[in-house]
């Protein structure tokens, strides 16, 4: 493995793991009953990272450790869906779990995988449907988002 790829391996290693950790601190502050999964995943996902980066600085010297095999464009499909899992965080953020999730699907089904109109729709109505009656039965709240307050 060469310096450059080590050292793309490991900025893409830090950034999980300041998600991660951020995921961690934050969910610290959740009441108890609704803090064991995500403290619990973020810090197995940590202890990864972790684990990653020990095997990057010691056991990464062969050429079968880590496949660096992988394809322009194959990376570039990994940074397109990194950005579009932010971006859709954002959206969350900003207008609610329902709409941001709606327009997500929407985009993806239709643009990405070129799914017909009437499909698309349906697809994303049944799953929203299925979601929103999922969160009746277990009692779920839904981020809202800073703009569903305009509303």
């Amino acid at each position: 493995m060469t310096k450059r790829e080590r050292l793309y391996h490991f900025a893409f290693l830090a950034l999980i793991a300041a998600v991660l950790g951020y995921g961690l601190v934050t969910a610290l502050d959740f009441f108890p009953g609704g803090r064991f999964f995500p403290v619990t995943a973020t810090a197995i996902g940590l202890v990864c990272c972790a684990a990653l980066g020990l095997h990057l600085l010691w056991g990464a010297e062969s050429g079968a450790a880590l496949d660096a095999s992988t394809q322009p464009a194959e990376f570039s499909y990994a940074v397109l869906f990194f950005c579009a899992f932010g971006l859709y965080i954002a959206v969350v953020y900003a207008t609610g779990f329902f709409p941001a999730t709606a327009l997500a699907l929407l985009v993806f089904l239709r643009l990405y995988t070129r799914v017909g109109l009437v499909m698309t729709v349906c697809v994303t109505g049944a799953t929203l449907g299925g979601t929103y009656l999922f969160g009746i039965l277990l009692n779920i709240s839904w981020p809202r988002g800073v703009l569903s307050s305009l509303v």
